[in-house]
């Protein structure tokens, strides 16, 4: 509020501030001409600006001339600011083929004056927040058939590569002044990964759907357990480079997922089946695990940061999918550039995945090293000493596949929409090798059965060893190495049977003795030899008893042996 009523032809004062405090020299008088009141609290002030040097020229000598202090111009010899920053993001191109790369920088700083406050201390400020001469940027590069260098003019920041192949590039950006001086190039390395060379379907962030399989998929509506037709099946990704997959693996975790942790949602419409919902969970089939085949992820934007990521939720239930990076990290304001202490880059990141800070995100772009990365873009943020993170997912985007989309309803109905088409001539190879028997005939058709019913058109053949139960009884065997598919290396025919066990009585022994029973026999003696038992032949000698007796000071020694009868 005012103090007192403004009069008109008041002189006022208007001093300009910035970030708070006043900017030295700034302030000017205005003469006051007309005041209105537009709306509730809110005035008009139509002024202009006062000079008493123009009442003094009309009283005194009078003349229109008015002195100016002109601004320093640009020398040819002044150097010209480098760009802050130069970085870069590959991602899908809008053709749907190809990497696009966007090129990114930030302009050079402006002037900045250090200022006094009303309290004594100082202040620096910033003028102009770009350099004052700034007249565009120069790009120079090496990608193929694109016209090199290429200017921008000042106000652009960005420049994008369309369908740039698979390689490694070389890029540059200086500044131009007003004199279209140039200053040293700020250099950056581009590397562009194999992602999107295909021409193919695909969902956020470029992850491709869809595929062929020997066998069709389904999921459990009331258990959430989704799984494949077969635990034998062939699959092969959309990718055109992409190798068949093959599994004849009878771990649970090589053909099912379970999904019965995915929360229920209410909204479950589709428009078609490729259509990206982002409620849903999808169902990637991962190439490069031979246990853990089949992975439930999930697209996120986290609110703290707002940039979108996949990841592996689990069963369903995990929500974020974040996880810890060894080591601790270090940037500086405005920069691209990431250095790491003890970190472990090269292996636990990757071009594409998610860099997290706190609640500063982006997108690795390039990793140099195990301690230094570059990000998709130049963060004003600092971090110093700082813990990273991380999604959990490491998607080939050479082999790995979307399948299908899942989710539970309201009512928890589980559903998938699958992605797969089915070609039953992916099915891998199986061979097992059969063995037969038959009890007293060695007839065979050797030219029958088949790898699911190897019996097929042998009557009294079978697979279990018969009992040999009569004198002469005969078990006969024969064996042949059957295919799924009738190829090599399926045998031809049965092998000729041969004898595999005979039952053979053999003629009567002789008489055999009788066992009537064992009798135990003692004697005293006062020696400690053994005394001897029999006196000629089979006759007990003479002193042995069946009861034993009590040993005394003249026969100290009890002696003991058993006879059989």
């Amino acid at each position: 509020a005012f103090s007192n009523v403004p009069a008109l032809e008041d002189i006022w004062v208007l001093t300009e501030q910035s970030g708070g405090v006043n900017v030295e020299g700034s302030a000017k008088e205005y003469k006051v001409l007309a005041i209105s009141q537009s709306s509730k609290n809110t005035y008009d002030i139509s002024a202009v600006e006062h000079y008493d040097s123009k009442y003094d020229a009309v009283e005194k000598d009078f003349t229109t001339y008015v002195a100016q202090t002109l601004e320093v111009p640009v020398k040819s010899t002044d150097i010209v600011p480098v760009p802050l920053d130069v970085f870069y993001e590959a991602t899908l191109s809008d053709t749907g083929k190809g990497n696009s790369v966007a090129v990114s920088w930030r302009a050079p700083q402006g002037i900045s004056k250090t200022v006094t406050n009303e309290d004594g201390t100082t202040s620096t400020i910033s003028l102009t927040d770009e350099y004052e001469f700034l007249h565009g940027f120069e790009i120079e590069h090496d990608f193929p058939g694109v016209e090199t260098p290429l200017i921008a003019e000042k106000g652009v920041r960005q420049r994008t590569f369309s369908e740039v192949a698979t390689g490694t590039y070389n890029l540059s950006v200086r500044t131009l002044n007003t004199l279209e001086n140039k200053s040293q190039p700020i250099r950056i390395t581009i590397n562009v990964e194999n992602k999107f060379e295909d021409n193919l379907d695909r969902l956020p962030r470029g992850l491709p759907y869809g595929g062929l399989a020997s066998t069709n998929s389904s999921i459990d509506n009331a258990t959430g357990l989704f799984e494949l037709g077969d635990n034998v099946y062939g699959f092969k990704a959309p990718q055109s480079g992409a190798a068949v997959i093959e599994n004849i693996s009878s771990t649970l975790t090589t053909y099912q997922q379970d999904c019965s942790g995915m929360a229920a949602i209410s909204w479950t419409q589709q428009a078609n089946s490729g259509e990206f919902i982002h409620e849903h969970h999808y169902l990637a089939l991962d190439s490069s695990d031979a246990v853990d085949r089949i992975k439930l992820l999930k697209y996120y934007k986290s609110p703290s940061h707002q940039v979108p990521y996949w990841f592996d939720a689990g069963n369903g239930s995990n929500t974020t999918g974040m996880i810890s990076l060894t080591g601790t990290v270090t940037k500086a304001s405005n920069s691209s550039r990431v250095e790491g202490l003890g970190t472990l880059f090269t292996s636990e990141l990757a071009a594409g995945e998610l860099f997290v800070v706190g609640t500063s995100a982006s997108i690795v772009a390039r990793i140099e090293s195990d301690t230094v990365i570059f990000l998709d873009r130049s963060l004003e943020d600092t971090y110093t000493a700082s813990a990273s993170s991380t999604n959990n997912l490491r998607f080939d985007f050479s082999n790995d596949t979307i399948i299908g989309r899942a989710y539970q309803d309201s009512s928890n109905v589980f559903h998938v929409q699958t992605f797969l088409g089915l070609d039953a001539t992916l099915a891998p190879q199986k061979a097992l090798t059969r063995t037969i028997y038959r009890l007293n005939s060695n007839s065979i058709n050797t030219s029958v059965g088949s790898f699911g019913s190897p019996l097929a058109g042998n009557t009294g053949w079978g697979l279990s060893v018969p009992s040999l139960s009569v004198d002469g009884d005969i078990v006969y065997v024969s064996t042949r190495t059957f295919t799924n598919n009738g190829a090599t290396p399926q045998d031809a025919a049965w092998s000729t049977p041969t004898v595999y066990a005979q039952k053979t009585d053999g003629a009567p022994g002789a008489a055999g003795v009788s066992f009537t029973g064992t009798t135990e026999y003692y004697k005293l003696s006062n020696s400690a030899t053994p005394p001897g038992r029999y006196s000629s032949g089979t006759t007990i000698d003479t002193g042995w008893q069946t009861t034993p007796q009590t040993p005394s000071s003249t026969n100290q020694y009890l002696w003991n042996f058993n006879r059989n009868s």
